[in-house]
């Protein structure tokens, strides 16, 4: 598939509200592109990034659970690509919060996730989000960790997934910050 043909078929696949199953496997080859491609096909790619905002970010959060489940570093780094992309369009704390499952995934997969973040973020045109994604592995602990993020890890293997637990979460009495143990 081209990137013309990509770009399309990503375009009418949001328009039509299509699922998943049909929307990553155009997002896996854009994002191949983009990695691979010329800044003229990146250009292009970037273009997309408004349309495709929610998919993009899902994508990324599928990617950091894909990548523990098939054992997969490759999807890491498909997932931050992903969220360059999307480009921090609306609100970059959405970035972010894939950004802590994204770094998580490396972690179980003991990457040296300060060497692929900052790869990946050299291949982002915005500034912003470039740094973000660069400086993400070298956070305090407690400020990049799962909780920080209401964000918990669920089952093992090929049943692996993130839940998000929302800002409603309520942590059992006695719960403490990562950062609040020590004291």
């Amino acid at each position: 598939m081209q990137i013309e043909e990509a770009i399309a078929r990503l375009k009418e696949s949001v328009l039509a509200e299509t699922g998943p199953s049909v929307i990553y496997p155009i997002i896996d080859r854009l994002c191949q592109i983009y990695s691979d491609g010329s800044a003229a096909d990146r250009e292009k790619i970037l273009a997309i990034g408004h349309t495709a905002r929610i998919p993009l970010l899902a994508y990324g959060w599928f990617s950091a659970e894909e990548a523990v489940r098939t054992e997969s570093p490759d999807r890491i780094s498909s997932g931050l690509i992903a969220l360059i992309i999307e480009g921090g369009a609306e609100d970059l704390r959405d970035d972010i919060m894939r950004l802590a499952v994204l770094f998580h995934s490396a972690c179980l997969l003991k990457m040296n996730a300060v060497t692929v973040f900052g790869d990946i973020a050299r291949l982002s045109g915005n500034a912003v989000l470039a740094e973000e994604i660069r400086a993400f592995p070298t956070r305090p602990p407690g400020t990049r960790d799962l909780p920080a993020f209401f964000v918990r890890e669920r089952n093992k293997g090929l049943e692996f997934k993130y839940e998000d637990m929302g800002a409603n979460y309520k942590p059992r009495k006695g719960w403490r910050w990562p950062w609040q143990r020590s004291r």
